[in-house]
């Protein structure tokens, strides 16, 4: 009866440790926001664009196409401290 009282204080020692570095560990990961891609009435696709491209050719050169619904890390180009945007 001793032993199995010894042996559960063990698992229940090492299940908290188990459960206290899970939560560290987990706490540890940043959120990130993110974005849904969606357009009312619009077309199933949204261009996107290349940085690069983008400061000489505007909206006119699209990099790709992405579907409806994409889900994305939104982030804003800066060139020169100035926001890279189509407006």
């Amino acid at each position: 009866m001793q032993t199995h009282m010894i042996g559960l204080k063990q698992l229940a020692g090492a299940l908290a440790l188990a459960l206290a570095t899970a939560h560290s560990a987990q706490a540890a990961i940043p959120a990130t926001p993110v974005m849904t891609l969606y357009q009312f009435n619009g077309d199933l696709e949204m261009p996107y664009y290349d940085a690069q491209r983008f400061q000489g050719s505007g909206t006119a050169s699209p990099a790709g196409k992405l579907a409806q619904g994409t889900t994305l890390i939104p982030c804003l180009v800066l060139r020169d401290g100035r926001p890279l945007a189509d407006a």
